[in-house]
């Protein structure tokens, strides 16, 4: 195999090993929270339950942000598998405080710094993608499968967190969370030659040791501040998702009249819209990234929740579940997308981690809002509000969007290839083609 030959495959494989690692790190996240709550429900009942979920929630709004301004420091290739190294300390750690009995306040200390360490997953994983990725096509199909990964860890973690529990308590299934996060920390370990590509006269594009240093875009607009507001409408569909799979058991029990396991068919729908809206994102390749896109799939879903909280029957019901998990699915892939193509290389991680914190900060407040909605309102009320909320505030996030996100895009006719040329090795291989 000649070296070029090398060059163009080892993005491909650490883009395998990427999603990989993502799934493994899914599994343990989902598997710990399922673990935890589970805990302190059998400790201290449903109370206990709602306040360590509420806390573990607004730690990983606040780890979050504050690991991205801190993050920058670390070389991107290896921000990744310290990451995950961390979260299997963490949670080896309160495993072992378990078998030890500690008491329970040293536990849930430990268990709260699990909680937002594990919340750092998402957008260091996000920031290193587009640095794998070799074209716009090529990120699409990434974020794509990324999704469809954490979605396999979402189902997976909680039927194993289960089963392990069943066996041997809450150690091992966080022992198991531990193993998983190690692998995913072995994953997406590099060595300094992966990331290092030879610096050629003429190339617009350098890099040493897998750092993005392409020349930033010339724009009068304040990327931090476009930051910050692109990262506000990429949470929205997080949001909009995360308070359906909160509200479902209520809308099982409450407006179809079913009982608990009525609730599984409606959250099954969900997850596999979600599974298909990442699937057709893949298919649209770079077209994901461009603000049209997410603002329709935000649309759709805002519209589909609104539906959802007049709908009384099951079969309308399962459909517009799905109808949301696919708008949503579509819409994670093309907001992620086009942070990466359209905010500056150097501010993505901030941006990525601002999502992780609006998005656990607002399931925080929504899990409060609920229970509230539910006993003053009536659960179906609060999801038709919701609904109408997100679809009125589409219209005002949509021109913005769209003015970010065509600042960023080179022209053509400056940079014809520049565009395409998200990782390193492809400025190599264009340079060998001229």
């Amino acid at each position: 195999m000649s070296r070029l030959d090398a060059q163009r495959r080892r993005p491909s494989v650490m883009l395998r090993r990427h999603v990989l690692g993502l799934a493994a790190a899914s599994t343990a996240e989902a598997a710990f929270w399922l673990a935890i709550v589970i805990h302190a429900q059998a400790r201290g009942g449903v109370l206990e339950a709602s306040l360590v979920a509420v806390t573990h929630l607004a730690a990983a709004s606040l780890a979050a942000p504050a690991f991205a301004r801190v993050g920058g420091a670390i070389a991107r290739r290896a921000l990744l598998p310290r990451v995950h190294a961390v979260q299997a300390l963490l949670a080896g750690g309160l495993a072992a405080m378990l078998a030890a009995d500690v008491a329970a306040p040293g536990l849930y200390l430990v268990s709260t710094a699990t909680a937002g360490a594990l919340s750092l997953t998402r957008p260091a994983s996000n920031v290193r993608a587009r640095e794998l990725a070799e074209d716009d096509d090529a990120l699409a199909r990434t974020n794509a499968a990324r999704v469809l990964a954490e979605c396999a860890g979402d189902t997976a973690g909680p039927l194993g967190a289960a089963l392990l529990l069943g066996l041997g308590g809450l150690e091992t299934a966080l022992g198991a969370a531990t193993g998983l996060l190690a692998i995913a920390s072995i994953a997406t370990a590099e060595s300094a030659s992966r990331g290092h590509v030879a610096r050629r006269s003429g190339d617009r594009v350098r890099a040493s040791a897998g750092t993005d240093r392409r020349i930033p875009l010339r724009t009068t607009r304040d990327p931090d501040r476009d930051g910050r507001f692109v990262a506000a409408c990429v949470a929205i569909p997080s949001v909009l998702c995360g308070a359906l799979e909160l509200a479902t058991p209520a809308l099982a029990s409450d407006v179809l009249g079913l009982d608990a396991a009525g609730a599984g068919p409606l959250a099954a729908a969900l997850g596999v819209g979600a599974m298909l809206g990442a699937a057709l994102a893949a298919g649209l390749g770079g077209r994901t990234a461009r603000a049209p896109l997410f603002v329709t799939s935000l649309g759709l879903s805002a519209l589909a929740t609104l539906a959802l909280g007049l709908a009384r029957q099951p079969g309308v019901m399962i459909a517009l579940l799905g109808a949301c998990g696919v708008a949503n699915g579509c819409a994670w892939v093309s907001g992620a997308t086009m942070i990466q193509v359209a905010t500056p290389a150097h501010t993505q991680l901030r941006t990525f981690g601002r999502v992780e914190g609006y998005e656990t900060a607002s399931l925080a407040a929504l899990m409060l809002g609920i229970g509230v909605s539910a006993s003053r309102l009536g659960i179906a009320t609060g999801v038709a509000m919701l609904g109408l909320t997100a679809a009125l505030a589409i219209p005002f996030l949509r021109p913005r969007l769209r003015a970010i996100t065509r600042a960023a895009a080179p022209s053509e006719a400056r940079a014809p290839a520049r565009r395409r040329a998200l990782h390193p090795t492809s400025a190599v291989i264009v340079a060998d083609a001229a």
